[in-house]
């Protein structure tokens, strides 16, 4: 089956792709958070979309409707491990939140690090509460991420980790920022929380390796009404 084409951003210029790239979603709490600090810093900013949007973010990236679909296969996978209730597309509201949880997908496919900001269930180390549970598990299941996870119910730092007896959420030092990143958690955000990620633009970002004898050009993909809203 041919890969899902990548999101791309038509007003991207040249310079931008040298800079650190967060992906995130457009909801209150976190997210916006994450946002508006990742603006300040001078990063790209791209929040996941989709007609219809309640979101007042202005870095909307909004994706055609047969390509969020895309995301259904890997919405199926993770709910093999949630085992929670999809939405049921029959009605207005089913169809809206199936869309949140397909854009949960586009916010992570392409990013090399996951950092969420949410509370463990309680007594799990493997399943996150609310919808943010449902990004992290696509990421598991994509493989080859760091996930980091600032776990509101005890206000400390966790990375998913392999353990002889399965991978888990277990205590880590706060993450550097990568180059390509997702940002992303709980609406209700708490000081605590807001302060964890206001923390990790005071942090140097990672060193990328610069490719030294040749440069290679990324095309664009297809397939994707792609904008960036600016409304105010």
């Amino acid at each position: 089956m041919a890969e899902t084409p990548e999101v791309f951003e038509e007003q991207e210029t040249k310079k931008d792709t040298d800079k650190p790239t967060l992906s995130s979603g457009g909801a209150l709490g976190a997210d916006t958070i994450f946002e508006k600090a990742a603006k300040a810093a001078g990063h790209v900013v791209k929040a996941m979309s989709f007609k219809g949007h309640d979101t007042k973010s202005k870095n909307r990236i909004k994706i055609l409707p047969d390509f969020l679909k895309a995301a259904d296969k890997f919405l199926k996978k993770a709910n093999k491990t949630l085992k929670r209730v999809l939405p049921n597309e029959k009605t207005k509201k089913g169809r809206y939140v199936r869309n949140l949880l397909r854009r949960n997908y586009f916010q992570v496919k392409d990013s090399d690090q996951i950092i969420a900001v949410a509370p463990l269930k309680y007594g799990s180390l493997t399943e996150v509460e609310g919808g943010t549970a449902w990004a992290i598990q696509m990421a598991i299941d994509l493989g080859k991420k760091d996930i980091y996870l600032y776990d509101l119910s005890n206000n400390e730092w966790t990375k998913w980790q392999e353990t002889p007896t399965g991978a888990r959420f277990l205590p880590a030092p706060a993450p550097v920022l990568g180059n390509n990143y997702t940002g992303i958690g709980s609406r209700e955000m708490t000081p605590e929380g807001e302060a964890a990620i206001l923390a990790l633009y005071e942090k140097p970002k990672k060193e990328v390796p610069k490719a030294s004898g040749f440069t290679t050009e990324i095309p664009k993909g297809e397939g994707f009404d792609e904008e960036i809203s600016r409304e105010e």
